[in-house]
């Protein structure tokens, strides 16, 4: 459960590292096609990172979902579960940092969205 719930904080943290990539490379953070991020050098990366943005998004939803499959099951089952607080605050962390950057791009809010600046 625990590298489950990683899953969103780590797939953002990418995100942000090859952002990072793209400031040493322009000399600024990146923003809304500046630049663009095919220009950049090392191609690869681009197709590394747009798979990692897929799995991030695809976590946001599949990993709630299979929590819930679990506990339903292990409910099913009559087995004890303990709560799992640290994973759940993990997640939620992850989560949470998804979420402000969608905001960042449907709204007025003081920084970028990263999500946008990739998808350009």
């Amino acid at each position: 459960m625990r590298k489950l719930s990683l899953l969103p904080l780590v797939c953002y943290g990418t995100l942000v590292a090859y952002a990072c990539y793209a400031w040493v490379q322009i000399g600024h953070w990146p923003y809304y096609a500046h630049p663009d991020p095919k220009e950049l050098p090392h191609r690869a990366l681009l197709s590394i990172t747009s798979a990692v943005f897929l799995l991030g998004v695809s976590s946001m939803i599949f990993v709630p979902v299979g929590y819930l499959v679990y506990r339903v099951v292990a409910a099913a089952r009559k087995k004890a579960i303990s709560p799992h607080r640290g994973p759940a605050v993990l997640y939620l962390t992850g989560a949470a940092l998804w979420v402000l950057d969608f905001a960042a791009e449907f709204t007025a809010l003081p920084w970028s969205s990263n999500i946008s600046w990739l998808l350009d």
